[in-house]
């Protein structure tokens, strides 16, 4: 929650282990520069395994971003990436999504995310720092990590990465994970 990095369905364990044991938000970033093609085919992988229709409109968008980074086009990575998990937060939780952001006078608490489970906990809290404040038109420093509003509302090298870039797809990748796996656990639950 406090870096906004995702740890649900993906990177694979070394990178997952790796990030935890970091010394800090420097140290995590670090990794996910050191190994962002690793971090990338976890990705992929991870959404290639993912079949439910709920997903269905938005995995040819996670390929297309994982297209773009692998390609060396970072920023086209992070700019598809950020409209991805906006996209895919807007469909998930409505009107709602607002609950589990911050607002623009900082007042909005996290306390809406203690109804979640600890798997969604787990894969919607990177949310939290993804959507961190940012306005343009108030003088707002740009964000050295991955910022969704940032990614939407600025261009600037502080902001648009390799390292962001991996960030944000590690975002959507995972909330794509999770949504993959509670439509698969409803329609089991349909059929039984």
């Amino acid at each position: 929650m406090v870096d906004g990095i995702p740890l649900y369905g993906l990177p694979r364990t070394s990178i997952a282990e790796a990030l935890i044991r970091a010394d800090g938000v420097s140290g995590r970033r670090e990794i996910l520069g050191r190994r962002w093609k690793s971090v990338s085919a976890d990705c992929r992988m991870a959404i290639e395994g993912c079949d439910s229709e709920a997903i269905a409109p938005y995995t040819p968008f996670a390929v297309a971003a994982l297209d773009a980074l692998d390609a060396g086009h970072a920023e086209a990575a992070q700019a598809l990436a950020g409209s991805l998990v906006d996209a895919i937060l807007s469909s998930y939780f409505g009107k709602d999504r607002y609950k589990y952001t911050p607002d623009k006078n900082g007042k909005r608490t996290k306390d809406a995310y203690d109804e979640f489970s600890v798997r969604q906990f787990i894969a919607f809290a990177p949310m939290w720092q993804a959507y961190q404040k940012f306005f343009v038109a108030e003088g707002d420093k740009v964000p050295m990590t991955f910022s969704r509003n940032a990614t939407a509302h600025t261009v600037s090298p502080r902001q648009f990465n390799r390292r962001n870039a991996v960030q944000g797809l590690m975002v959507a990748c995972s909330l794509l994970c999770r949504l993959d796996e509670e439509a698969r656990a409803l329609e089991a639950g349909r059929e039984a």
